[in-house]
């Protein structure tokens, strides 16, 4: 990991911002995507997942205002992994995928904004910037428990609509 990312809380704050307002942003992308393709239940899954992540977004933001932030540039920032943990990649998202298929890929990015706050936590030695990692990385697996609070439902609501078929399908 970057050693500026874990020394200079400018920095780790901006990376912080940049991470919750792009996933933010393309949560609602992928809203627009679903409504585009009449999928209004994906529509209103990432909608409502965009709006969990901009309180998120507005938490950080005012935590940034308190300190004193660089500009950075698109190509400034320091991600362990390619890109910004918490961004959904748009190969892994299409208007004919599941509520069960766009849950599972927001865990999956909500646990790896867990880790890598978790990872600054662990291997920085800077007390606020462990402060913020700890905090950032607790909101990120609580809302990974959010979406796996949703997919149960979907499931419950699943198995109840199982349930109540007439004629359940034949077992062989």
């Amino acid at each position: 990991m970057n050693k500026q990312l874990l020394d200079d809380l400018g920095f780790f704050l901006a990376h912080s911002a940049h991470l919750e307002r792009a996933a933010a942003e393309r949560l609602y992308e992928l809203a627009s995507m679903m409504k585009a393709h009449n999928n209004d239940e994906l529509h209103s899954l990432f909608l409502a997942l965009a709006r969990f992540s901009v309180d998120h977004v507005n938490e950080v933001e005012a935590i940034c205002r308190q300190h004193s932030l660089p500009d950075l540039k698109p190509w400034d920032y320091q991600w362990p992994p390619a890109n910004a943990p918490e961004t959904i990649p748009c190969d892994q998202v299409n208007h004919l995928m599941t509520p069960r298929e766009a849950l599972s890929v927001v865990i999956k990015v909500e646990q790896s904004a867990e880790a890598f706050y978790r990872s600054v936590w662990l291997q920085s030695c800077h007390e606020r910037i462990r402060d913020y990692a700890e905090e950032f990385a607790a909101e990120e697996h609580q809302h990974a428990v959010a979406a796996r609070r949703m997919l149960s439902r979907l499931d419950a609501a699943e198995e109840s609509d199982r349930a109540g078929d007439a004629e359940p399908p034949a077992k062989s």
